[in-house]
């Protein structure tokens, strides 16, 4: 998405865009013309007000669940790619 659509669609103004931008919630990942491609920079924002123990157990099991889906999606192009 652009800037221009971000804004229109979140009902937000370009400098809160900005300082997401900034913050590293949203990410770069083209230009076309005079426009400038942006994604969201994570699948999930954990955001605490107390960070403690709790938020690296967390960020752990999160892991575990992201690297099961990668492992099946592995293991099923292994599948189909035998004869």
């Amino acid at each position: 998405m652009t800037i221009n659509e971000l804004t229109e669609m979140m009902n937000k103004d370009r400098t809160t865009i900005y300082r997401h931008i900034r913050s590293g919630f949203v990410e770069d990942i083209d230009q076309k013309g005079n426009e400038r491609i942006y994604v969201r920079a994570a699948k999930i924002f954990l955001i605490k007000a107390d960070p403690d123990a709790s938020v690296e157990q967390f960020r752990q099991a999160h892991l575990q669940v992201e690297a099961k889906k990668v492992v099946q999606i592995l293991e099923k192009v292994g599948k189909a790619s035998l004869p």
